[in-house]
């Protein structure tokens, strides 16, 4: 009952207000066509739903706002890159933290994928020597020891007998006169009276 009189009093100002429009131009010597269409617009936009419809000049209903769309004026937008919306949203949302849209018009926004750096409207590999987990948008660096190459979604631990002194990977082998253990950041001389092998293992 409460909804049904809340409608009624609504209905009732419309309809003054309509009144009040056809007699401001009929006293202003414009045409009754140009009346009637200025105030049906008022009259349907002022009755639709809520946000998330929308209706156009002549319109004779409302209409859901699409998915993807922002429906702030009488004729749909896109939403922009970083935004998205649903059908009956009728506003664009940004994206939650960890998702993003690359094209207008998202109805949804993705997962930043591992081994990507995203901002809201973009997502791009990461550099080699870091490396990113689903769901971040910034890569992070590789720890000591390992290392990686474009667009990884984790390091590799340093073999045995190559330079890992720059994470970016793949890494070379350790020079002559020197040696490294699976995980080390990088190559050490090899002590007086030593030498090394291929391997990057020293010798007596």
């Amino acid at each position: 009952m409460v909804v049904q009189h809340v409608e009624q009093v609504r209905i009732d100002f419309v309809g003054r207000i309509f009144i009040t429009i056809f007699f401001f131009y009929h006293f202003h010597d414009i045409s009754f066509h140009h009346v009637m269409s200025s105030s049906l617009r008022f009259f349907l936009n002022f009755l639709c739903p809520g946000i998330g419809y929308y209706s156009t000049a002549g319109s004779g209903s409302c209409t859901i706002c699409p998915s993807g769309k922002s429906c702030q004026t009488a004729s749909p937008s896109d939403c922009s890159p970083g935004t998205y919306s649903q059908q009956g949203d009728g506003v664009c949302s940004n994206c939650a933290v960890g998702y993003y849209s690359n094209s207008a018009g998202a109805s949804s926004c993705t997962v930043c994928a591992a081994g990507m750096s995203c901002s809201p409207s973009s997502s791009q590999p990461c550099a080699a020597g870091t490396y990113g987990l689903e769901g971040e948008m910034s890569c992070r660096p590789c720890p000591g020891g390992h290392y990686s190459e474009s667009g990884a979604g984790n390091c590799s631990v340093c073999p045995a007998g190559k330079d890992c002194s720059s994470a970016a990977g793949p890494p070379p082998d350790c020079v002559s006169g020197q040696y490294s253990a699976e995980g080390d950041s990088g190559c050490t001389n090899c002590p007086p009276g030593i030498y090394c092998t291929h391997c990057g293992l020293c010798m007596q």
